[in-house]
């Protein structure tokens, strides 16, 4: 049979509402003496007693749950893959735990969080209207709601990596390397995501007063193999000696391409990815990535939805930003030492 409040209150000497009181850690326990709390505690232990989580949310309306809105096709897979981990554990941290709904349909995701009785919501998607469409429906309902990924929209905050400072940075390395003739390959400048990325590299064209060659850039939404085999195609002085790509799978794809014309990797051309995923030190040759901090985003985003931070402490963009920084692996060619 399973222990009850009573159960504890009876080998205590306390009353019912004491042991609820001190087990659910209510502020007004700490009126109690201190050696009641640990006896109860003690007693509660000894006995195996597992509160009724269920019954306490239908009490007191705490559902301990977040709902975690992303986008569910193949493309963004990865977007899940390598944040759900840190937004598991740093809400598991809290006590709670994590609901996934589809984007596809934010009428009827609402619908179910709102049937779930969910007040914490976390956005992963990435296109406007899914996430325009989420803050409207999160004001009518009184949610809390914090955006992973781009931008903020009204009052609901984001959490980012900072995109165009990881694009400079990708730049300044690569020029540290002895490069300075420099490529920018994207899949199109749908996203906030690619935009940034592709003014941080010029950002850091500019910085290291580099000019930024119009050829060097494949950045419209174009036939990425095709575009890529016409530049890599120019004569050896003419053709850039580095690419820095938006993505890793991207990157990728750019190394097969080089090896497929014949190109030597890293010597006749250096890559650089972003997102430092897993299959990285698997590449042709393995590849240097912009890390994301995947595990500090999710973390600092908890804390947003939690209100844990103050509002005083809110960037006047409403849009939190975490670093990125460099891992090295030999996919960068280092002229400066080739060159001694």
């Amino acid at each position: 049979m399973a222990v009850t409040l009573n159960d504890i209150a009876r080998l205590a000497n306390v009353d019912k509402s004491t042991v609820s009181m001190t087990l659910r850690n209510h502020p007004n326990a700490r009126n109690l003496r201190r050696e009641t709390r640990e006896k109860i505690r003690k007693i509660a232990d000894e006995l195996g007693y597992c509160s009724n989580e269920n019954a306490i949310s239908l009490r007191t309306g705490n559902i301990k749950l977040i709902a975690l809105i992303a986008d569910d096709s193949p493309r963004s897979n990865t977007l899940l893959y390598f944040n759900i981990p840190g937004i598991i554990r740093a809400a598991s941290e809290r006590g709670y735990g994590v609901k996934i709904f589809t984007d596809r349909d934010i009428k009827e995701t609402f619908h179910q969080i709102n049937a779930d009785r969910i007040s914490l919501v976390l956005s992963l998607s990435v296109r406007e209207d899914k996430r325009e469409e989420t803050a409207l429906y999160a004001e009518k309902m009184h949610l809390d709601l914090v955006y992973f990924f781009e931008h903020s929209h009204g009052k609901y905050p984001s959490v980012n990596v900072d995109n165009i400072r990881a694009g400079h940075d990708a730049v300044k390395y690569l020029v540290s390397k002895g490069h300075s003739r420099i490529g920018f390959v994207a899949t199109g400048m749908f996203f906030q995501y690619q935009r940034d990325r592709y003014e941080g590299f010029c950002k850091g064209l500019k910085e290291c007063s580099l000019p930024l060659k119009k050829s060097f850039v494949i950045k419209e939404n174009e036939d990425i193999t095709s575009c890529v085999e016409k530049l890599l195609s120019l004569p050896a002085e003419k053709r850039p000696t580095a690419l820095f790509c938006s993505t890793d799978s991207l990157a990728m794809k750019v190394q097969h391409i080089a090896l497929a014309k014949g190109l030597k990797l890293p010597e006749d051309l250096s890559v650089v990815g972003f997102s430092n995923s897993n299959v990285c030190p698997m590449a042709a040759v393995p590849l240097t990535s912009m890390d994301e901090n995947f595990d500090e985003r999710a973390f600092l985003a908890i804390k947003v939805l939690f209100k844990e931070i103050g509002k005083e402490n809110y960037p006047s963009s409403g849009t939190f930003m975490v670093s990125s920084r460099i891992v090295e692996r030999e996919s960068v060619y280092d002229l400066k030492n080739h060159l001694k």
